[in-house]
């Protein structure tokens, strides 16, 4: 039988893979894996130290040849050499399990859980205080205010009030975290609904539906109709009293600035004012003082100007007031206080410089300073703690660097720097003149783009930075400096911000000034 001839096109060879690239791929796998195993000695996590102790030693026991199949026929030898490798395979997950048993951090009880969450829940930072958070709140200073609130709302005559304050008061913690669970504890429902840029439509029924948990209800749809066919829904389903507290809502007449643009929503308030059986919804609309002036045109559309009883006014603290807050911040979160003194500090150093009151935001900023310390000594509102850190100005510089510091480029930071000092006073070292957008932008029109100073004021004067106070003057929105104890920090830090082009022409101002 004669052989079977060759192929003709044999199988080809694969190419040998280059050396160089062999070489830099295990050498970056090894490096990956080293760095994995410095990590873990570093933070000392025995328990996977142990495991991957035990997975190398089982390595070395398969059979596939090479380094592995010549140490297990070292291993089938008799004597010590056997029994302690076996012994070790048996005993490390015995002891990953006994180190995880000791290491790892047990469960608390639910109870003491629970605690440990509400020792967090006294600062705030610049966040608003929620729901979750009332049982704290009611020790904030906020008391007879409430109090005031709902009894105005459970007024049989009362259809709808507005609450009144100026920014940074905490309007909206005192609805969030006061004013609805009291409500609610009333036998009560209420419905808060923060407005935005968002369709005002919109944004009032999907609250409606998520917050009083509305299976079958009209679809949303951003229309007149759609919202009335939703309250005289809410109203059918259940009888109980329903409050909307419309939080910010100064932002429905910035976001809508024509007659037309507002007239849909007009049309639902004029529906919901005239209809006997939505008359158990109260409204309850939160506005910044400065904007308050446009709570008349709502009056306007009613028809119905609220009594005094209808209107709440929520003020900052007093200096007393503020000390006992801080008093209650103190004691929840465990920080060193020592009255005397923060009662002096809230008198003569962090009240308002024309009526002395004392913003909750600002005493919010010195908490969370104050509790961001990693030194414990350094943790507490006392007269050594707050020289150690520099006084009330050492605590804004180091808020106003984090801030600063948060964007993300240098020309980023350099812009805010810029807006900062166009609203400074620099031969007095006072607030300067308030500005709004379009001044601004013209002042700065020789070293910033004015999309870039647009960009910075709005973020500037966020409710979640608060380096700018937003002031209405004649009907227009201008912005001045929240804060004049950041004058100081704010010169050091444009030394480091500013290019030098820019440093020559400030000093050539100051100079011509």
């Amino acid at each position: 039988m004669s052989a079977e001839p060759a192929s003709e096109n044999p199988p080809a060879k694969t190419p040998p893979s280059n050396p160089e690239n062999l070489i830099q791929k295990r050498t970056e796998e090894l490096a990956v894996f080293g760095r994995w195993v410095a990590e873990l000695i570093r933070n000392r996590n025995w328990f996977t130290l142990l495991l991957l102790a035990e997975v190398v030693l089982l390595a070395f026991c398969r059979p596939d040849g090479g380094v592995a199949t010549a140490l297990q026929g070292i291993l089938t030898l008799p004597g010590w050499y056997a029994n302690a490798f076996w012994f070790a395979v048996s005993v490390i997950p015995l002891a990953a399990v006994g180190v995880a048993v000791v290491t790892m951090p047990r469960s608390l009880p639910q109870q003491e859980s629970e605690e440990a969450v509400k020792e967090h829940r006294a600062i705030k930072g610049l966040r608003p205080f929620t729901k979750e958070d009332a049982e704290i709140f009611r020790r904030l200073e906020r008391q007879q205010d409430l109090q005031r609130c709902c009894e105005a709302l459970e007024s049989q005559s009362f259809r709808f009030g507005h609450l009144v304050g100026e920014s940074g008061c905490g309007k909206t913690s005192f609805l969030q975290a006061g004013l609805v669970p009291l409500w609610q504890e009333r036998g009560k429902r209420a419905v808060y609904v923060r407005f935005s840029n968002q369709n005002p439509l919109e944004a009032v029924q999907k609250a409606i539906v998520k917050q009083l948990s509305l299976t079958a209800s009209p679809p949303v749809a951003p229309e007149p109709r759609a919202l009335i066919g939703l309250l005289k829904h809410v109203m059918q389903e259940n009888q109980t009293p329903l409050v909307l507290l419309f939080d910010q809502f100064e932002q429905f007449f910035v976001q809508a600035k024509s007659d037309a643009e507002r007239k849909p929503f007009r049309e639902v308030l004029e529906v919901w004012y005239a209809r006997e059986d939505l008359h158990g919804i109260k409204i309850l609309f939160s506005v910044r003082a400065d904007l308050s002036y446009h709570l008349y045109e709502i009056e306007e559309w009613l028809n119905y100007a609220p009594s005094p009883l209808e209107v709440s006014r929520l003020r900052c603290f007093q200096p007393k007031e503020a000390a006992r807050v801080l008093s209650v911040i103190a004691e929840t979160e465990k920080l060193a206080f020592d009255r005397p003194f923060v009662e002096r500090l809230m008198a003569e150093e962090l009240g308002n410089r024309d009526n002395g009151l004392i913003s909750p935001v600002d005493l919010q900023i010195l908490a969370s300073m104050l509790n961001r310390e990693s030194v414990a000594e350094l943790r507490g509102f006392n007269e050594r703690t707050l020289q150690k850190l520099g006084g009330i100005e050492g605590l804004l510089r180091r808020y106003l660097e984090e801030v600063i510091a948060s964007k993300t480029t240098a020309r980023q930071r350099e812009i805010l720097v810029k807006v900062l000092l166009a609203l400074t006073d620099m031969e007095r070292q006072v607030r300067g003149e308030v500005l709004t957008i379009a001044q601004l932008q013209q002042k700065l029109k020789d070293t910033a783009k004015p999309r870039e100073v647009y960009n910075a004021t709005i973020w500037l004067a966020r409710a979640d930075v608060r380096l700018l106070s937003p002031v209405e003057q004649e009907g227009s929105q201008g912005y001045e400096l929240a804060h004049e104890r950041t004058i100081p920090a704010l010169l050091q830090l444009s030394g480091t911000q500013l290019t030098e082009a820019d440093k020559a022409n400030r000093l050539l101002d100051k100079r011509v000034n």
